[in-house]
């Protein structure tokens, strides 16, 4: 029989139980609500307008900006008359952001937002995060290439503009919302010319904010087809703008302070910069074939292109006999050219695949040990005891492992952390004639690899093949580097923060945006990561020249910059079939809005929002 006190004393319990599980589910419910974006000040509807309904309409409002009326393919060289009308497209869409707006000597469209204290935060070292791409095109382009760096930088700009406004609103009865918070700045840069299409000066724009244009040569020495100078060319630029405010530099100024005033570090210390953030389709297959739509990005390979050179004999291909064991009666270069074109293509391939399989093996390898291990520990009866463990009471565990060293050797490895692509995209014949056997060939390869060691391995084994190619065939051969970059890795910290931003992401891309809403199209693989593993970037970027950032000598922190440049990051976004520098160039429009919301959840971060 119960007395009244152990009842009271149950109910008691009863009662404590039931209020920590209200307390719990109330504690939970408050931090998935703080976790999830805030719908009230931004509804989904709002959310899927500002990062992807708009970055997708410019997108296409670019796409019609061309030089090419008469093939209709996407054509914007630097100075034309489409460039200049996207220049004043991208500029109302800086201002519609909320950034205050100018357009420098060169070209660059460049906006800035501001958020925090009123202190200045001119050397506040890393208040500043850049963000940016280029607007020019190449000849017959796709409208992804650069342009969805910038829509999607406006986008999350646009987006942490509204935010701002919203929660000052929302909180202007506390005056210290924003001053006690330091200052901090967003500043987004849409570069004139990357791709050098009229002057074949490759990151005209970011070079001069680096600081680099003019030292390099290229106002007097760089020519378009008609024979026009960039000097020639950015003065009809500056007369075309000079009575509109958003041109930066004065009329009574000479050209090279007009260019020297673009540089990051002409007014203030580089060190002031956080770094430079840039997204960009990937411009390859390797996302697409993961199912994934963003990674960050480890460095922009180094490259090397080699000029390869044979000599041989010239004759007529009907009476010159054909070589016949050691007898060489033929000394062909064209045969010797496409015997190297093949060395250079199986080398590459080769060191690759050994890395490849070096890469699933010891995954394989190091899964057993671990698996095997935590089997033996289990057991203190002997290799018996062990055995018989593992076999009655372990076979799940041994299964999957077999499992999982299968799919390890089968399945595609994930991207290599060294990176290694060889081509040879030119080759001329001499003298190149269907009847005459080809008396000198000249080739040029590419070699292009993250890592400076694998590099020059390669470019060895490649010598060293065109050499032993030359000896069988009886030729003379010469190489010569025509021109070499080394790699660039991007800054760990920042890469760290893109990449925790676009993981960061997934959840507000999720609130507006569901996998049905787009057509996967075709037998494009369906998305199964939002964020892959970082690689190794294959092609040159603006990173690369505001990696070379020249920073003038100051006290402090502006030594490290000396250095390193403007430390970097980038986001590659998947693309359709690995394709680009094309019109069939695409990217799905969930990836542009995913991108856009990746690089808003970076901006909020760095403004402390």
């Amino acid at each position: 029989m119960r007395t009244p006190r152990i009842e009271r004393k149950g109910a008691a319990l009863l009662a404590t139980f039931i209020i920590v599980i209200v307390v719990v589910a109330i504690a939970s419910f408050l931090k998935l609500a703080a976790a999830a974006p805030s719908s009230s000040a931004f509804p989904s509807s709002s959310l899927r307008h500002l990062l992807s309904a708009e970055p997708l309409q410019r997108l296409q409002a670019l796409s019609r900006l061309t030089d090419d009326d008469k093939g209709g393919s996407l054509t914007r060289p630097f100075g034309g008359r489409a460039h200049s009308l996207a220049a004043e497209d991208i500029r109302r869409w800086f201002e519609d952001a909320g950034l205050e707006v100018r357009i420098d000597a060169v070209g660059n469209v460049r906006g800035s937002l501001s958020f925090g204290g009123s202190n200045p935060d001119a050397n506040l070292t890393s208040s500043v995060l850049l963000l940016g791409s280029h607007y020019d095109t190449v000849r017959g382009a796709g409208i992804y290439d650069g342009a969805l760096g910038i829509v999607a930088a406006v986008a999350a700009v646009k987006a942490a503009s509204r935010k701002i406004a919203a929660e000052e609103g929302a909180k202007s009865s506390s005056s210290s919302f924003s001053t006690k918070k330091p200052r901090k700045t967003v500043e987004v840069v849409a570069f004139s010319d990357e791709e050098g299409l009229r002057f074949g000066t490759t990151f005209l724009g970011s070079s001069a904010l680096a600081g680099t244009l003019l030292k390099s040569g290229a106002l007097d020495a760089a020519v378009d087809s008609q024979g026009v100078t960039l000097r020639e060319a950015l003065l009809e630029l500056k007369m075309k703008r000079k009575n509109k405010s958003t041109f930066s530099s004065s009329s009574s100024s000479s050209l090279e302070e007009d260019v020297a005033a673009c540089s990051l570090s002409s007014s203030s210390p580089l060190s002031r910069y956080r770094g430079y953030v840039e997204a960009h389709m990937e411009q390859g297959p390797t996302l697409e074939a993961e199912g994934a739509r963003l990674c960050a990005v480890t460095g922009i390979s180094g490259q090397t292109r080699l000029g390869i050179y044979l000599k041989g004999a010239a004759g007529h291909v009907g009476t010159v006999p054909m070589n016949f064991g050691r007898v060489r009666r033929r000394r062909d270069a064209a045969a010797g050219a496409a015997e190297v074109v093949v060395a250079v293509e199986r080398i590459c391939e080769g060191m690759m695949m050994t890395r490849g399989r070096d890469g699933r093996t010891a995954a394989a390898a190091s899964f057993f040990a671990r698996a095997l291990s935590a089997v033996a520990g289990s057991s203190s009866n002997g290799l018996r005891a062990t055995a018989l463990s593992f076999l009655e009471d372990r076979c799940p565990l041994f299964i999957e492992m077999l499992e999982r060293a299968k799919a390890a050797f089968s399945s595609p490895p994930p991207p290599p952390v060294e990176h290694l692509v060889c081509t040879v995209g030119k080759l001329h014949l001499t003298p190149n004639a269907p009847n005459v056997i080809a008396g000198a060939a000249e080739l040029v390869a590419d070699v292009r690899s993250s890592s400076e060691g694998l590099r020059a391995r390669a470019l060895r084994a490649i010598g060293l093949a065109v050499e032993e190619a030359c000896r069988r065939r009886s030729l003379e051969c010469a190489t010569e580097v025509i021109h070499e970059a080394p790699a660039a890795r991007a800054d760990e910290g920042l890469t760290a923060a893109v990449e925790t931003a676009a993981r960061a992401s997934e959840a507000l891309f999720s609130s507006f945006w569901r996998e049905g809403d787009e057509l996967e199209g075709g037998t494009t693989p369906p998305t199964r990561l939002h964020v892959s593993r970082a690689r190794a970037s294959g092609a040159g970027h603006d990173a690369l020249a505001l990696s070379s950032a020249a920073a003038e000598a100051r006290e402090g922190n502006e030594s490290r910059y000396r250095d390193r440049g403007l430390p970097w990051a980038m986001l590659f976004v998947r693309d359709v079939g690995g394709v680009s520098h094309s019109s069939r160039e695409r990217v799905r429009d969930g990836d542009v809005a995913a991108a856009a919301a990746a690089l808003h959840e970076l901006v909020v971060g760095h403004l402390g929002l």
